[in-house]
């Protein structure tokens, strides 16, 4: 009964956040809220949508070690129609909606994913979507470290993971990245980044997400991998979907 009451503390204290925050944005509060399923997960409705988490090992590509998990938001309906994960933000007109749909999948995630006991060194993989980036101007990553804030959890164990290939505005993606950075958050990018090599340089990637059907078989991967560990970056597998890819990662 006290965890329920102190999820519940955090929960209405998180919401809170979000609707100051689009108050200072002088958007209309959001349509959603957040709340326990029968089975202890938190679960999102987001207008006509019931949200969920699904997670993802990613694998040290050197040490095939897990590292963390990918999130990912699994939607359930609008209405009686089935929605794919991503097609959900594809429906969001307005930019103020898809922002607060952005925020609540990610905290979402991270009330699923730091709420249940895990190693202190595996960190949560969350994707940004790329009109968020020209939605929010400055500030990135506020919101959500303050949610982070209230889960005791510290910025440093999030990677977001920016579409690097959609976003067509280099000094954007700087601002955005620089700004995620300065807060303390992990930055990932997917191969192929992009053709624009020198994009992908600028923005040096703490993580090179590699998927495990790649790894093993694109022969064009070692000038990006020699690149990333010059700056210090890490290589990491994702989409471990099955029994063989699991076998493949180990």
């Amino acid at each position: 009964m006290t965890a329920q009451l102190d999820l519940n503390t955090r929960i209405s204290a998180i919401l809170a956040g979000l609707a100051a925050a689009d108050t200072r944005a002088d958007a209309e509060h959001g349509e959603f809220r957040l709340r326990q399923d029968e089975r202890g997960h938190v679960i999102g409705d987001f207008y006509k949508c019931r949200l969920g988490s699904v997670f993802q090992p990613v694998f040290s590509a050197t040490g095939r070690r897990v590292m963390g998990h990918e999130a990912r938001v699994r939607c359930e309906g609008w209405g009686d129609e089935a929605v794919s994960p991503w097609g959900i933000f594809s429906r969001m007109a307005s930019d103020s909606a898809l922002v607060r749909l952005d925020r609540l999948c990610r905290t979402l995630h991270m009330l699923n994913y730091f709420g249940r006991a895990r190693s202190g060194d595996l960190k949560l993989f969350v994707r940004v979507e790329p009109r968020l980036l020209t939605s929010v101007k400055q500030d990135h990553g506020k919101v959500f470290g303050e949610a982070l804030g209230h889960c005791g959890v510290a910025t440093s164990r999030v990677v977001i993971e920016i579409p690097v290939e959609a976003v067509g505005d280099r000094d954007l993606l700087q601002h955005a990245v620089t700004n995620y950075r300065a807060r303390g958050y992990g930055i990932a990018a997917n191969y192929p980044a992009r053709s624009d090599a020198g994009t992908f340089d600028e923005v040096k990637p703490d993580f090179l997400k590699i998927e495990i059907k790649r790894l093993n078989a694109d022969q064009a991967l070692a000038q990006i991998i020699s690149r990333t560990h010059a700056w210090g970056g890490r290589v990491i597998a994702s989409k471990i979907e099955t029994a063989r890819d699991l076998v493949v990662a180990t």
